[in-house]
């Protein structure tokens, strides 16, 4: 997901926001609130015991939350770019989106594409 947000043009509010948080999220470090707990521990890596600290990270809370912000400022995006193309262009010349729930009031349905001319292989 990280890699297609970096790839956004930086156009709106919605989209650098969710990029710039994104950009937060992907940061590496994390900040244990109050104080840790110490342990001792065997380590493998070292073949001998070390003093472990473990703690409450803020991130465990953060992370997700940005997470669910970042693909609801891209939904939201994505949504108000095809209201605001409907507005402009209409809804009733749109026959691929013929079985779809008009989204806004007062909207024709879509009408069927005409034919203007003998298609290959029909036989006339």
């Amino acid at each position: 997901m990280f890699f297609f947000a970096f790839l956004e043009r930086w156009r709106g509010w919605r989209k650098p926001t969710a990029i710039v948080l994104t950009y937060l999220v992907s940061l590496p470090g994390d900040i244990t609130l109050g104080g840790g707990l110490w342990f001792l521990q065997f380590s493998y890596t070292a073949d001998r015991y070390v003093i472990v600290e473990r703690g409450l990270g803020i991130g465990m809370f953060l992370r997700p939350l940005g997470l669910i912000l970042i693909t609801s400022l891209f939904a939201l995006d994505t949504i108000a770019l095809v209201v605001r193309d409907v507005r402009r262009d209409g809804w009733q010349g749109r026959w691929r989106f013929r079985n779809d729930a008009p989204i806004l009031p007062r909207v024709l349905r879509p009408r069927p594409p005409t034919r203007t001319g003998p298609v290959a292989g029909d036989p006339a």
